[in-house]
């Protein structure tokens, strides 16, 4: 079979409907078998990097939890934590709204 590249999104499409494969396999060379009742990615190793029941609908977006939180921990390794830089020491000016009254 042939071996196709997994993109940014970790989802592979196989019929209309979209499956999510472990993200750790992004930009990696990896091998997709369907049967009748199920969808198996592999890696380039023959590892697993996915196994779902196959849906026969169309246009369906089936996702492993495991796969989603595998990239949320990703994004965060990449991103590092999310830090609000609001302190007490950052203070904002706050305009007199009074001036306005004394134009009119």
């Amino acid at each position: 079979r042939p071996a196709v590249r997994l993109p940014r999104n970790y989802y592979i499409t196989v019929d209309t409907n979209q499956y999510s494969v472990d993200p750790a396999f992004i930009d990696r060379l990896v091998t997709v078998r369907t049967c009748l009742e199920e969808i198996t990615v592999t890696g380039p190793s023959g590892e697993i990097a996915a196994c779902h029941r196959r849906y026969w609908g169309k246009h369906h977006v089936i996702t492993d939890p495991a796969h989603r939180h595998a990239a949320r921990r990703m994004r965060q390794l990449i991103t590092g934590p999310q830090r609000h830089n609001h302190t007490p020491d950052n203070d904002v000016e706050v305009a007199d709204l009074a001036i306005y009254d004394s134009i009119a």
